[in-house]
């Protein structure tokens, strides 16, 4: 089983987004491992940040839920969070559910890892 996730950092307070890839179903148990990745790298000084779905095949409500929360906790921080997604499947129920106009969703976007 591969992990659900894996990241890049940049230097705290940096302009460059900490990279978090995110590998598998976008479940409830991926969706935990995505919150605490974000809350350990706020927690570091880092405000921006790009969440990869390049290797996800599928999420649900969980999911959905995990980034919700993902994205709360990083504008709080006054940071901001890009999703990175090419999958039609996936991107279909961002425009299903309204996320289109909760997230910047690009399926080209690079962040810098280090």
């Amino acid at each position: 089983m591969t992990h659900p996730l894996s990241n890049a950092a940049g230097a705290p307070g940096s302009p460059a987004p900490v990279v978090l890839d995110l590998h598998g179903a976008l479940d409830a148990r991926a969706g935990a491992t995505l919150t605490r990745a974000v809350r350990r790298h706020l927690v570091a000084g880092e405000r921006h940040v790009l969440v990869s779905l390049d290797d996800v095949p599928s999420l649900d409500a969980a999911g959905l839920h995990a980034l919700v929360v993902a994205h709360r906790l990083v504008r709080r921080h006054e940071g901001t969070m890009q999703v990175r997604c090419a999958n039609p499947q996936l991107l279909k129920v961002f425009r299903l559910t309204g996320l289109t106009k909760v997230f910047t969703i690009n399926p080209t976007v690079v962040g810098e890892a280090v």
